[in-house]
């Protein structure tokens, strides 16, 4: 069994620099989407299986479709424009 802590929660959110968790992690845990205020403090101190605690983690860094549609599109305008400076230059 593993002890939800403050601690475990920021250890697994999906977003660390906006302290946040995707819909899927808060259902594993029992928070309903989208989450009311005072949601941690309900679920600090809960014990969840360690298979629960597993993909709670594992949710954290799935990638939701639009999110990787949006890094491919990035990745393909970051190539294109390497590609024009550098015929640029030869």
């Amino acid at each position: 069994m593993v002890e939800i802590t403050d601690e475990w929660l920021h250890q697994h959110c999906s977003n660390p620099a906006r302290t946040s968790w995707t819909a899927a992690q808060l259902k594993l845990i029992g928070v309903s989407w989208p989450p009311v205020g005072g949601w941690k403090g309900d679920v600090l101190g809960m014990l969840i299986t360690s298979e629960v605690a597993g993909a709670f983690a594992r949710a954290a860094t799935e990638y939701r479709p639009q999110t990787l549609k949006r890094r491919r599109k990035r990745e393909r305008r970051e190539q294109a424009m390497r590609e024009r400076q550098r015929s640029r230059y030869e």
